[in-house]
C-alpha cells in the first residue's frame, strides 16, 4: 500500500505547488488512504471558482481512497482502462452479429469512416486496429500515454489534444495524413525534423496551453522551424509556449495562420509568406518583425508584450480586422491606426501612457482598455474618475466560449455622437476599470464635452 497524503505532499511539497494544480492525477498504483484537498485551492480564470479535477487511475480502488476538507468547486473523474474500453464499447468485428451488434453505438468497422471518443475518460495505451475507410479520429481530452494505427490506410485527420502522449501517433501513412493536432500533450523533448516527410499536411498543432505549462505535463519541441520547409501545403501552424525559437524564414509560402506567442523569438521573418492573414506572436522578445509586403493581407495580429518600439512598422496593414496590443509599452500615438480602414476591435490593455485619439479609431466598434486591477491602481487620477460613466452602460447576457453565459457591459457613449462614430465599447471583466480610464482622455477634447 502507498499512503496517498505521502505520495501526494511529495509530489507537491509547499502549499503554494497545490494551490496551483488545476487536476490531480492520481496514477501511482496501490494508492490508499485519506486526502486532504484543503490547500487545492486553484483559482479557475475563466470563472473565478475555486477547486480541481481529481483523476484517479482506471488500475485503483477508489472505495479505498477518501477526499477529505473539499475545495468549493471538486470533480472527481474514474478513469478507464484504454484499449479495453475502446475494444469493448465501441466497436465489434465484422464477424459480430446479433442483438448486441444491433446497438446504435456498434457498427461494423469496415463502415466506419470516423470515431469520436472525446472526453471519454480513457487511460493508458491504444491500438487501433482494421479501420480499412477510417478517414477522421477524435480522441481529446483522455488520458492516454501512446497512440498507434494498424491497418487504417485512409486516416487523414487526428484531433489527439489534451492527452498524456510521449510520442507521436505512429503507424500513419505520412503521404495521407493532412491534419494532425497532438497540442497540450507530453511529448518528450525532440525536434521538428520528426515531421518533414508529411508532405501534404495543410495543418499542425504541437503548442502548449499555460495551463498544461504549469502543470509541468506538456510538448517539449525545440530548435528550428526549418524542418517544415519542404511542407509547401501547410497552411495552419501552431507552436505556442515551446522551445521552437528560430528557422521563421524558412516556413513554406502556403502558411495561413501562425501562432508562436510565448516562445522566445527575438526576430520574426515571415517575408516569405504572401498567403498569411492570422498572425499571433504575443509575449516574443521581438525586436525585428518582416511581413512580406509589409502585411498587406493579414487580418489578424497579436502583438501583445513584445519589445517592437511602435506602430509605424506596421502602416501597410491596410486589411487588419483586428489588433492586440495589450501590455505592448506604446508610448507614441495610435495615428499609424488610422489607415486600418478595415479595424473592428482593439485591445490596448496594460497601454496607460497611450491616448486614444478618437479621430483615429472611429471605424472600431470594440475597444478594451483594461481588464487588470494593476491598470486601476497604476494611475490616481484615473481612479478618482472612475464613476462618471455610469450612465452610459447596459448589461446583456451572452455566450462565451469558456465560460458559458456571462454577463459583458456595453458602453453607449453619447457625447461622441456629433464628433466620430465610435460609440460601443466592450469590457469582458471588471467595468470599472473602462469607466476609470475613458474619463481622463475626455477631458483633454473640449469637441466631446
Amino acid at each position: 500500500m502507498v499512503n496517498i497524503q505521502d505520495w501526494v505532499n511529495q509530489k507537491y511539497p509547499t502549499k503554494e505547488e497545490k494551490a496551483k494544480v488545476s487536476e490531480l492525477y492520481l496514477n501511482e498504483p496501490n494508492l490508499e488512504g485519506e486526502l486532504d484537498l484543503k490547500e487545492f485551492i486553484y483559482k479557475n480564470p475563466y470563472n473565478n471558482t475555486i477547486g480541481c479535477q481529481v483523476f484517479i487511475s482506471h488500475f485503483l480502488d477508489k472505495t479505498k481512497i477518501v477526499l477529505k476538507n473539499k475545495p468549493e468547486v471538486l470533480k472527481t473523474f474514474k478513469l478507464r482502462n484504454a484499449q479495453g474500453t475502446f475494444d469493448q464499447d465501441f466497436f465489434l468485428d465484422d464477424t459480430c452479429s446479433g442483438k448486441v451488434a444491433k446497438h446504435k453505438k456498434y457498427q461494423k468497422k469496415s463502415n466506419i469512416t470516423e470515431v469520436d471518443f472525446s472526453h471519454k475518460g480513457l487511460e493508458g495505451s491504444l491500438i487501433i486496429q482494421d479501420f480499412p475507410e477510417l478517414g477522421e479520429i477524435n480522441p481529446w481530452a483522455n488520458k492516454l500515454t501512446t497512440l498507434e494505427f494498424i491497418n487504417c490506410p485512409q486516416l487523414w485527420k487526428i484531433y489527439s489534444s489534451n492527452n498524456n502522449l510521449s510520442q507521436l501517433p505512429s503507424g500513419l501513412d505520412p503521404k495521407v495524413l493532412k491534419i494532425l493536432d497532438i497540442s497540450d500533450n507530453n511529448i518528450s523533448l525532440t525536434d521538428l525534423s520528426v515531421f518533414s516527410q508529411l508532405v501534404n499536411l495543410k495543418g499542425l498543432w504541437i503548442g502548449n496551453s499555460q495551463r498544461r505549462i504549469k502543470q509541468g505535463i506538456h510538448n517539449r519541441f525545440t530548435g528550428s522551424l526549418k524542418p517544415l520547409r519542404s511542407l509547401d501545403r501547410l497552411k495552419q501552424l501552431d507552436i505556442a509556449n515551446t522551445n521552437i525559437t528560430t528557422g521563421s524564414e524558412y516556413l513554406p509560402e502556403s502558411l495561413e495562420e501562425f501562432r508562436c506567442a510565448n516562445n522566445g523569438f527575438t526576430k520574426l521573418d515571415l517575408s516569405n509568406c504572401p498567403n498569411l492573414t492570422s498572425l499571433d506572436c504575443s509575449n516574443n522578445p521581438l525586436t525585428s518583425l518582416q511581413l512580406y509586403n509589409g502585411g498587406e493581407r493579414i487580418t489578424r495580429l497579436g502583438l501583445s508584450a513584445n519589445h517592437l518600439k511602435d506602430l509605424t512598422m506596421f502602416s501597410q496593414l491596410i486589411n487588419l480586422e483586428e489588433l492586440d496590443l495589450r501590455d505592448f509599452s506604446v508610448n507614441s500615438s495610435l495615428e499609424p491606426l488610422k489607415n486600418f480602414k478595415k479595424l473592428r476591435k482593439l485591445n490596448i490593455c496594460g497601454n496607460t501612457k497611450v491616448l486614444p485619439q478618437w479621430e483615429f479609431l472611429h471605424r472600431i466598434k470594440e475597444i478594451t482598455f483594461a481588464d487588470e486591477e494593476k491598470d486601476l491602481k497604476e494611475n490616481e487620477q484615473i481612479k478618482a474618475h472612475r464613476q462618471e460613466l455610469i450612465p452610459y452602460h447596459q448589461k446583456r447576457k451572452e455566450k462565451d466560449n469558456y465560460k458559458g453565459e456571462v454577463e459583458v457591459i456595453y458602453y453607449n457613449i453619447l457625447i461622441f455622437e456629433n464628433y466620430c462614430k465610435v460609440r460601443i465599447f466592450s469590457l469582458m471583466s471588471k467595468p470599472i476599470l473602462l469607466k476609470a480610464i475613458v474619463k481622463p482622455w475626455l477631458n483633454s477634447y473640449s469637441k466631446l464635452v
